[in-house]
């Protein structure tokens, strides 16, 4: 299981990471397998962890996504925002 120290750790690698942050289920108390990462403005550390996709982590696939607002979002585009966890 990866936890939010992990994730900050490995997206440090595109730049700052202001906050990262694994998404959990509470009832089973595990991980929901995605997560978000901020990084700081101006490193572009969004846009290059999308340039080097594909990613993996501990042996998983991460697929890396720009969070959206939900009020940008399309309209039954069931976008879920962005993050990684590669199902851990």
């Amino acid at each position: 299981t990866i936890d939010r120290d992990e994730l900050r750790i490995f997206f440090s690698q595109f730049g700052a990471v202001v906050d990262a942050i694994v998404m959990m289920d509470m009832v089973q108390r595990r991980s929901r397998g995605f997560g978000f990462v901020t990084f700081e403005n101006g490193t572009r550390g969004a846009q290059k962890a999308l340039e080097a996709q594909p990613l993996t982590m501990q042996g998983k696939y991460v697929e890396v996504k720009l969070a959206t607002p939900k009020g940008e979002r399309e309209p039954g585009s069931g976008a879920a925002g962005g993050g990684s966890g590669g199902g851990q």
